[in-house]
């Protein structure tokens, strides 16, 4: 089969490995594969199989203007298609998703959209109009959502049928926390350095924890926009000295098999696929109870602690409780990497192999 994926960059985001991971699965099942990226970074941050063609449509950087992004690689895409001759176009977020109906359209290219986000932070008016005007009414042969709770939103404005619920999937990992943890006495959490992210709530969170554990330290790894900010925000709380922002790392698994408790303090996700990682590495972790993802990855009080959107102190009471009992995060560890073979890879693959073949007739 023929297949193009279509996405936004080849950046070190989430979507991005989601669109690699997927093109990587399909050539190695023999699909002949096309990787068109709508914005250029120069510098592409997961590994592509050899047998991808790959190609970044324009010369926009990831964060440019949307509305440039796409009406600039519009001819692009269409070359793409006009090349490849697919029988099945894929498209991994919500710019790839409008750019893939709009090329496709007029097209007998049986088409799947694919959501990475929570469809409800994209309920702006511009969004919203967009929406209306594509996915309801060239309605795609499918659509893939990483949550049930996404695919309950997405269900309202297009027939339920062609919904499908695909997580990501866990990664494939060799290095372990150890049991009794690796003595490190670290406190992790991983994401772009955005407001998405809660870092000024854990930063709000550490400030009373700290004082009662002066061994332990906090490390945030990511980079963004809001160093700057959260740097203020530590020296202003007074606890610079025991939190520690190293920046992006592309090898995170290392840094995660180290921490003795992984926390995600996020105000949304799509899925939250950091919080899997850590799991994955037997790490046991605290999240936020945010739309969507978490409460469908982790099992509050089994594989960690579910804390409310936004609390501190709620968040500062779940951190205490693990980090005081080593036994518990033994436990919660165990449970956590044996709750995350539910995502392993060959499960996740056969339900995109099911959904393709599917829509392909």
């Amino acid at each position: 089969m023929r297949i193009v994926v279509v996405h936004h960059a080849l950046d070190a985001g989430g979507s991005a490995r989601a669109a690699i991971e997927l093109a990587n699965h399909l050539s190695e099942r023999g699909h002949a594969v096309w990787l068109p990226a709508l914005a250029r970074t120069g510098d592409w941050h997961y590994p592509v199989d050899g047998r991808v063609h790959v190609t970044e449509l324009t010369h926009n950087p990831p964060l440019a203007p949307a509305w440039r992004v796409f009406v600039q690689a519009l001819p692009g895409l269409r070359r793409v298609l006009r090349d490849a001759g697919p029988d099945v176009l894929i498209s991994i977020g919500a710019l790839p998703n409008f750019a893939a109906l709009a090329v496709n359209a007029g097209r007998r290219t049986k088409l799947v959209l694919s959501e990475r986000a929570d469809p409800r932070v994209m309920s702006g008016r511009r969004f919203s109009f967009l929406r209306n005007l594509v996915y309801r009414v060239r309605r795609a042969d499918g659509f893939v959502v990483l949550t049930q709770d996404a695919a309950r939103v997405v269900g309202e404005w297009m027939d339920r049928a062609s919904v499908h619920v695909i997580p990501n999937p866990a990664p494939v990992v060799d290095t372990l926390r150890p049991r009794g943890g690796s003595g490190e006495r670290m406190l992790l959490a991983m994401g772009r350095l955005v407001p998405q992210k809660g870092f000024d709530v854990l930063l709000d969170a550490w400030a009373l924890v700290a004082p009662q554990f002066p061994s332990w330290r906090l490390t945030i790894v990511g980079e963004g926009a809001d160093r700057a900010d959260l740097e203020t925000r530590t020296r202003r709380l007074g606890i610079e000295a025991s939190v520690d922002m190293p920046g992006f790392d592309p090898q995170p698994f290392a840094v995660m098999a180290r921490a003795e408790v992984f926390v995600l303090s996020s105000r949304y996700e799509g899925f939250g696929q950091v919080l899997l990682q850590a799991m994955t590495c037997a790490v046991p972790v605290i999240s936020t109870d945010c739309p969507s993802g978490p409460a469908e990855i982790m099992r509050d009080g089994v594989d960690g602690v579910l804390v409310p959107v936004g609390d501190a102190s709620a968040l500062a009471g779940a951190m205490t409780r693990l980090m005081s009992d080593a036994g518990l995060r033994d436990r919660m560890g165990a449970s956590a990497r044996e709750r995350s073979e539910a995502f392993a890879p060959e499960r996740v693959w056969a339900m995109w192999d099911e959904v393709i073949a599917a829509v392909a007739g």
